[in-house]
């Protein structure tokens, strides 16, 4: 049995089927929500990039300079039903985060899985040239 492959329909990514208005729209309760977040800080936006919304802390008493916000988890946060309660709780820690480090990300990157991952193969890779079979 052989599928005729020019006529299989390939699904579209939900951000490719909306309009330029909706996109639009989309983009700017995505900066409206990025602004309630780092409303604690006197900030700039600095750059409105296509992944990713970035501002900088002027405030001369932290040690936080920028502020980086990505769009499609802001975009999931918008569709979140708890999403007062977390806006809250990004606002507390970029208060927390702002004596530690220079630059606040969200989502914070995952390293440690990175770490784990490449232990994993290690330890695979190595008990498998050591078994005979």
């Amino acid at each position: 049995m052989s599928k005729d492959w020019e006529n299989v329909m390939i699904e579209q990514p939900a951000s490719s089927a909306l309009s330029d208005e909706e996109r639009w729209q989309q983009r700017r309760r995505e900066r409206d929500l990025a602004e309630e977040i780092v409303s604690v800080f006197a900030t700039r936006r600095v750059r409105s990039m296509p992944d990713a919304i970035r501002y900088l802390v002027r405030e001369a008493s932290m040690k936080l300079r920028s502020i980086v916000l990505d769009r499609r988890s802001l975009g999931h946060l918008l569709r979140d039903h708890d999403r007062d309660v977390k806006v809250e709780y990004l606002q507390r820690d970029l208060l927390r985060c702002a004596e530690q480090s220079t630059e606040y990300r969200y989502p914070r990157p995952r390293r440690h899985l990175a770490s784990f991952t490449t232990s994993f193969c290690i330890i695979v890779s190595s008990s498998r040239n050591s078994t005979r079979w």
